[in-house]
C-alpha cells in the first residue's frame, strides 16, 4: 500500500453521508470505486474515493441513477455538479423536484440498509430470535430476489469482514448460518418445483465449511421452480458426483468461500469433473472463486460472481434441451 493516508469503510461513510452497506453496494456493483486492501484484507479508501462518493451521492441527490454516473470520471461528476447544482430560476420548484427524485432513488438503498443494519445489530448481541424476526421483517417488506441481493448477501459479505478482522468471533457467523438456515426452510414449500423442473445439487467442495453462500443460491434456484437438492458443506467429490447421479441433476453449484489458496480444492474439483458426464453443468460462486480460476477454466466451470449472473444462468438452462445424467467413472489414478 502507498503512503497516502487511507480510510477504513466507516470513516468514509460519516465523511460522505453514505451507509457501509450503499458503499459496497456501489462500489460491488457498479464499480465507483476500487478500494486497496490492507494486509488483514479489509477495504482502504483514499481522499480521491471519498471525494468520488461524495460527488456520487450529489448527483443521486440531483436525480441520476447510480448506474448511470458511477462510470463517469471524477472530473466530469465536479463539471455536473457544478452545473446541476447551481441555483435555479425557480428554486422552490427545483427543491421540489430534486426532493421527489432523491427520495425516489434512494429510498430503496435506504430501506434495505436498514434491515442489514437491524441484522448485524442482533448479529453482534448474539440474539438469535431478534435476528430472526429481523429477517422476518424484511422478507414481509421485500420481495425474495431483493430480500437474497440486497439484505442477506450484504450482511453474510459485512459478517465475514467483521469475521476476518477479528471484530466478531466464528460464534457470530455461525449465529448466522443457522438463522439464515432455518428462515430458509420456513419459506421453502414442496411445491415450489414445477413437474418436470429441472434438478440441480448445490453444496461445498470438501474443505470448504462455510456454507451461507450455497444456501442463497439453494433459495434463488427453488424460488426460480428448481428441484434443488442441498446437501451442506464440505462434500468429498465422489458424494457430490453421487448425488447428481441419484438425484438425476444437471448442474451442480458450488460455493467457495474460505480459504483462497488450498491446493486440495484444485484436486477435489478436478476429481470431480472427472466423475461427471462432460455434460453435466459445474457452476462455481463466491468469495474465494475468483483465485481459482485457472482450475475452474481447465474443468470448464462456470464462475458466478453474483446471483442475478446465477438467476441468468438458470432461465438460460432452461430453455435448452435436457443434458445427460451424470455418470460415476472409477476415481481419477492419484
Amino acid at each position: 500500500m502507498d503512503r497516502e493516508n487511507r480510510y477504513p469503510i466507516n470513516i468514509v461513510a460519516r465523511r460522505t453521508g453514505l451507509s457501509p452497506h450503499v458503499i459496497r453496494i456501489w462500489e460491488r456493483r457498479y464499480g465507483a470505486v476500487v478500494p486497496q486492501r490492507s494486509h488483514t484484507n479489509r477495504r482502504m479508501y483514499s481522499e480521491a474515493d471519498i471525494e468520488r462518493f461524495t460527488l456520487l451521492r450529489k448527483a443521486v441527490d440531483l436525480g441520476h441513477g447510480i448506474g448511470h454516473v458511477a462510470k463517469l470520471p471524477t472530473e466530469r461528476l465536479r463539471q455536473l455538479i457544478a452545473l446541476e447544482g447551481a441555483p435555479a430560476r425557480e428554486p422552490a420548484v427545483a427543491s421540489v423536484l430534486n426532493a421527489q427524485r432523491s427520495a425516489m432513488s434512494s429510498a430503496p438503498a435506504a430501506q434495505d440498509s436498514v434491515h442489514v443494519e437491524a441484522c448485524l445489530a442482533a448479529v453482534r448481541r448474539l440474539d438469535a430470535m431478534e435476528l430472526e424476526r429481523a429477517i422476518a421483517r424484511a422478507a414481509v417488506a421485500l420481495s425474495r430476489p431483493v430480500l437474497i441481493d440486497q439484505v442477506l448477501v450484504p450482511l453474510i459479505h459485512e459478517v465475514g469482514e467483521l469475521w476476518q478482522v477479528g471484530t466478531l468471533r466464528v460464534v457470530h457467523e455461525h449465529l448466522l448460518t443457522a438463522a439464515i438456515r432455518s428462515f430458509w426452510s420456513t419459506i421453502r414449500s414442496p411445491q415450489e418445483a414445477l413437474p418436470g423442473a429441472p434438478n440441480m445439487v448445490i453444496t461445498t467442495p470438501a474443505g470448504q465449511i462455510h456454507e451461507l453462500g450455497a444456501i442463497l443460491a439453494a433459495a434463488t434456484a427453488s424460488a426460480m421452480g428448481w428441484r434443488t437438492t442441498y446437501l451442506g458443506p464440505n462434500l468429498p467429490a465422489e458424494e457430490i458426483a453421487a448425488a447428481l447421479e441419484f438425484n438425476q441433476a444437471q448442474i451442480v453449484a458450488l460455493s467457495v468461500v474460505y480459504p483462497d489458496d488450498d491446493p486440495l480444492l484444485e484436486h477435489e474439483l478436478r476429481r470431480l469433473r472427472h466423475y461427471l458426464h462432460p455434460a453435466i453443468a459445474i457452476i462455481v460462486g463466491g468469495r474465494a472463486a475468483q483465485s481459482y480460476h485457472r482450475v475452474l477454466d481447465e474443468i470448464g466451470a462456470e464462475r458466478i460472481c453474483v446471483l442475478a449472473d446465477f438467476r441468468e444462468r438458470l432461465a438460460g438452462f432452461r430453455r435448452q434441451p435436457d443434458a445427460p445424467l451424470a455418470t460415476a467413472p472409477p476415481p481419477p489414478a492419484e
